[in-house]
Protein backbone atom coordinates (compact mmCIF):
# COMPACT_ATOMS: atom_id res chain seq x y z
CA UNK A 1 0.00 0.00 0.00
CA UNK A 2 1.50 3.27 -1.13
CA UNK A 3 0.39 6.84 -0.41
CA UNK A 4 -0.90 6.96 -4.00
CA UNK A 5 -3.05 3.85 -3.35
CA UNK A 6 -4.54 5.52 -0.29
CA UNK A 7 -5.19 8.74 -2.21
CA UNK A 8 -6.84 6.82 -5.05
CA UNK A 9 -9.01 4.86 -2.62
CA UNK A 10 -10.09 7.98 -0.75
CA UNK A 11 -10.93 9.80 -3.98
CA UNK A 12 -13.01 6.91 -5.30
CA UNK A 13 -14.79 6.48 -1.97
CA UNK A 14 -15.52 10.21 -1.81
CA UNK A 15 -17.05 10.07 -5.27
CA UNK A 16 -19.26 7.15 -4.23
CA UNK A 17 -20.39 8.38 -0.80
CA UNK A 18 -21.16 11.90 -2.00
CA UNK A 19 -23.32 10.50 -4.78
CA UNK A 20 -21.21 11.78 -7.68
CA UNK A 21 -20.91 8.22 -8.99
CA UNK A 22 -22.64 5.26 -7.36
CA UNK A 23 -22.42 2.93 -10.32
CA UNK A 24 -21.47 -0.73 -10.33
CA UNK A 25 -18.41 0.32 -12.37
CA UNK A 26 -16.94 2.52 -9.63
CA UNK A 27 -17.73 -0.14 -7.04
CA UNK A 28 -15.75 -2.62 -9.14
CA UNK A 29 -12.86 -0.16 -9.39
CA UNK A 30 -12.86 0.29 -5.62
CA UNK A 31 -13.07 -3.48 -5.16
CA UNK A 32 -10.04 -4.06 -7.39
CA UNK A 33 -8.02 -1.51 -5.44
CA UNK A 34 -9.10 -3.00 -2.10
CA UNK A 35 -8.18 -6.54 -3.19
CA UNK A 36 -4.83 -5.45 -4.60
CA UNK A 37 -3.67 -2.99 -1.94
CA UNK A 38 -5.60 -3.30 1.31
CA UNK A 39 -5.91 -7.00 2.12
CA UNK A 40 -3.97 -6.47 5.35
CA UNK A 41 -6.38 -3.85 6.73
CA UNK A 42 -8.71 -4.78 9.60
CA UNK A 43 -11.74 -3.62 7.59
CA UNK A 44 -10.86 -5.68 4.50
CA UNK A 45 -13.39 -8.50 5.04
CA UNK A 46 -16.38 -6.22 5.64
CA UNK A 47 -15.60 -3.88 2.75
CA UNK A 48 -14.70 -6.58 0.24
CA UNK A 49 -17.93 -8.44 1.09
CA UNK A 50 -20.00 -5.27 0.71
CA UNK A 51 -18.35 -4.48 -2.63
CA UNK A 52 -18.81 -8.03 -3.92
CA UNK A 53 -22.49 -7.98 -2.95
CA UNK A 54 -23.25 -4.46 -4.16
CA UNK A 55 -26.11 -3.96 -6.60
CA UNK A 56 -27.52 -0.52 -7.36
CA UNK A 57 -30.93 -0.44 -5.73
CA UNK A 58 -30.03 -3.35 -3.46
CA UNK A 59 -32.26 -6.32 -2.96
CA UNK A 60 -32.77 -9.02 -0.38
CA UNK A 61 -29.25 -10.44 -0.73
CA UNK A 62 -27.37 -7.35 -1.88
CA UNK A 63 -25.89 -4.15 -0.48
CA UNK A 64 -27.51 -0.98 -1.81
CA UNK A 65 -25.85 2.43 -2.19
CA UNK A 66 -26.55 3.45 1.42
CA UNK A 67 -25.20 0.24 2.94
CA UNK A 68 -22.08 0.27 0.77
CA UNK A 69 -21.45 3.96 1.47
CA UNK A 70 -21.60 3.19 5.20
CA UNK A 71 -18.91 0.50 4.91
CA UNK A 72 -16.75 2.65 2.65
CA UNK A 73 -16.97 5.64 5.01
CA UNK A 74 -15.81 3.48 7.92
CA UNK A 75 -12.83 2.21 5.94
CA UNK A 76 -11.93 5.70 4.71
CA UNK A 77 -12.09 7.10 8.24
CA UNK A 78 -9.74 4.37 9.46
CA UNK A 79 -7.27 5.08 6.65
CA UNK A 80 -7.45 8.83 7.33
CA UNK A 81 -6.72 8.23 11.03
CA UNK A 82 -3.76 6.01 10.14
CA UNK A 83 -2.37 8.71 7.85
CA UNK A 84 -2.58 11.31 10.60
CA UNK A 85 -1.10 9.13 13.33
CA UNK A 86 2.54 9.83 14.17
Amino acid sequence: MTPADVADFLALVDSFVTGVDQSKMIAQEIEGLVLECFSDRPWFDEVSLALAQFAPGGGSHFYDEVALAYELKRAAATLQAERLAP
